[in-house]
């Protein structure tokens, strides 16, 4: 059995376009969103900072234990989008996720972790039933 993408039972009655590789050379597919979310601004990590009473003194840049203090103070964390999708995999597959080249230039989105690996044991994971998140 070859690897296929479904809908998660949460949008089972959305129309969501499946993912797909939308050219003959295409290296991978093309995912859509499930609904509408807001990205907030980097900056607004910033804001809560300087809105608060205390006083920060950070090494410039910021260092990755600095943003983990900061992080788990303020409740901030990256903003999962969701593709409504599963992903059926054969034992020894593996589906990566990555931003596709223009992304970041056209839209100033990246993923938190650069690149995602969706495991052939995710499909229908008790916990999400495997949703697949940027």
């Amino acid at each position: 059995m070859s690897a296929y993408f479904e809908k998660v039972s949460r949008f089972a009655d959305v129309d969501i376009e499946m993912p797909a590789r939308k050219t003959t050379l295409s290296a991978g597919y093309d995912f859509v969103v499930a609904e509408d979310i807001i990205v907030p601004a980097y900056d607004d990590l910033f804001d809560l900072m300087c809105n608060d009473d205390e006083e920060h003194e950070f090494d410039d840049p910021i260092s990755l234990d600095e943003l983990a203090k900061i992080t788990k103070k303020y409740g901030t964390k990256p903003t999962l989008v969701s593709t409504g999708m599963k992903c059926h995999l054969d034992e020894d597959q593996y589906l990566e996720l990555s931003v596709r080249s223009s992304c970041p230039l056209k839209t100033w989105l990246v993923l938190a972790n650069s690149v995602g690996i969706i495991d052939a044991d995710y499909y229908n994971n008790p916990d999400n039933e495997g949703e697949i998140f940027f």
